[in-house]
């Protein structure tokens, strides 16, 4: 989580935003360039037989290919590096995705050999091309698109109550007036309803718990809920 904005609103209420921060996201984002550098492993495999071949044009073609599956495994090595820098250095690495971009040559390459080799369906090449053409756009946009997720995911508290918003598809609301008291935990955050029932909001997804857990604990203190004990997993 990078920012936190704790401001008095008009009414007097406090208003809280932090950014969240999925386990499951970074899962992918960790296993996604694996799968990349797997893809260019096989490709600069599948160019052996050209360099052998003899023929010039194939020669060089295979020297495309060696040379964008090199480029995409030194994308992800210095990826890979950037992730264990200290955390300023890992979010201010550049505005470009190398990763990307070398995902997206690939992805050129290989829509050149589906439209060289004759492929089966005159639009696959063009299709992959277009896919190149997109990741090469995301690639040069990273920070951009970045910045779009990062506030898609977001805890807002405030006067009308919480709000998580985990993606565009996947949020949590609770209304200030469905709130009687919280137990909150690292595992979870438990509202307490004026009628005594109960709701369970897990935080299991949550990177950075803790800073959940303070920002709620902060807002319930002061809009004057009480805080009781600790959540249960």
């Amino acid at each position: 989580m990078h920012a936190t904005t704790d401001a008095a609103t008009d009414d007097g209420s406090t208003s809280i935003t932090i950014p969240l921060r999925s386990r499951r996201v970074q899962r992918a984002q960790l296993l996604l360039p694996l799968r990349d550098a797997v893809a260019a492993l096989a490709l600069a495999w599948a160019s052996l037989p050209r360099f052998r071949s003899g023929v010039p044009g194939e020669m060089a073609l295979a020297a495309a290919d060696a040379i964008v599956a090199v480029a995409l495994v030194v994308a992800i090595a210095r990826e890979y590096s950037l992730r264990g820098a200290p955390h300023g250095e890992q979010q201010h690495h550049g505005t470009i995705a190398w990763t990307e971009v070398a995902a997206a040559l690939m992805l050129f390459v290989e829509a050149y050999h589906q439209w060289h080799e004759g492929r089966p369906g005159r639009k696959l090449p063009y299709l992959t091309a277009l896919v190149g053409l997109i990741t090469l756009y995301k690639g040069m946009r990273h920070d951009w698109f970045a910045a779009r997720t990062a506030r898609r995911r977001v805890l807002r508290l405030d006067g009308e109550g919480m709000l998580f918003r985990w993606s565009r598809l996947h949020r949590v609301r609770v209304p200030r007036s469905e709130i009687a008291s919280l137990a909150v935990s690292d595992r979870a955050v438990v509202v307490t309803r004026p009628d005594g029932t109960h709701r369970t909001i897990s935080l299991r997804d949550a990177l950075e718990p803790a800073r959940v857990v303070a920002a709620v604990r902060t807002w319930a203190e002061a809009e004057g809920i009480a805080v009781d004990g600790v959540a249960k997993p």
